[in-house]
């Protein structure tokens, strides 16, 4: 089972283009669909890989990506404006391999089931991302079952440990209390 936390948001769907299933999609990030084996769509509310058959650069802004069993433009179309994801560990392993590559996808997202540790203490854990506003928010759920906002800003960001899946911060004074 594929899990939100395991994922970074890569990009989206534009369009089917041409009749035989291919689409365009705008990336977040400088990666060749071709590298990732597979995409992640959410399809009512279950993560479901898509193997890539195929892409090609499509001007500066898009791609197009064909995927395995999608033959038609009517099958393409249903897929238009959804979510595209990629494993997190999948983004990490192209940028070992290319410093220009994947690691610039890797986002907030993949902070999803950390602890937070803000100065010393223990938060709670990160239970979403809210990405409504220009500015994204972590999710906190407290022990005591109340919602803390956190800005996601690199500058309160003081370490994370991936291994034990914990998230330090150093948060201006107050902010956990509004």
């Amino acid at each position: 089972m594929i899990r939100r936390q395991d994922l970074s948001e890569i990009g989206v769907v534009n369009k089917p283009h041409g009749h035989a299933g291919e689409m365009s999609v705008t990336l977040t990030c400088d990666i060749d669909p071709s590298d990732i084996r597979f995409l992640i769509m959410d399809i009512d509310g279950i993560f479901v890989p898509f193997p890539v058959s195929g892409s090609r650069p499509r001007g500066s802004e898009a791609w197009l990506v064909s995927f395995e069993g999608i033959t038609s433009d009517s099958e393409a179309a249903a897929y238009t404006g959804s979510r595209l994801y990629a494993l997190t560990d999948t983004l990490r392993d192209l940028a070992g391999d290319d410093a220009d590559s994947g690691e610039d996808c890797i986002g907030a997202d993949s902070l999803i089931g950390f602890s937070v540790v803000a100065d010393g203490r223990a938060l709670g854990e990160i239970a979403d991302i809210d990405s409504s506003t220009i500015n994204a928010l972590f999710v906190v759920r407290t022990s005591g079952g109340e919602t803390c906002l956190i800005p996601v800003a690199d500058e309160f960001i003081t370490g994370i440990d991936e291994q034990e899946r914990i998230l330090y911060m150093s948060l201006p004074t107050g902010l956990v209390d509004l």
